[in-house]
């Protein structure tokens, strides 16, 4: 799962991609208001790691199903995962219960 501060308006995303491209298409879907947006971004490489940077508003507590697409080849999935927007900052201690966030 990818944590995103909702406080900021840039945002990286580093993932370990099927393969490296120069250029991908990362679809953010809110899972509460079934809303994709999609971005059209150059990717990094950094080892075996692709790094994405993209402006976006989170709001506390939105959570998103990740996809990113080669963008040549816009059907090959490059990456599939989960993020969540909080400012918590003990993220290995926290519990979510029904929206809930318990320490």
């Amino acid at each position: 799962m990818v944590v995103f501060n909702p406080n900021d308006e840039i945002h990286s995303l580093r993932c370990i991609p099927r393969r490296q491209c120069e250029v991908v298409i990362l679809k953010l879907r809110n899972e509460l208001k079934d809303t994709i947006e999609t971005f059209e971004i150059p990717a990094l490489e950094f080892g075996n790691y692709m790094v994405l940077e993209f402006e976006k508003v989170f709001v506390q507590g939105e959570s998103s199903d990740i996809e990113i697409f080669d963008a040549i080849h816009e059907d090959e999935l490059l990456y599939r995962g989960k993020s969540y927007a909080t400012t918590q900052t003990d993220l290995e201690n926290f519990k979510l219960t029904k929206g809930v966030l318990k320490l």
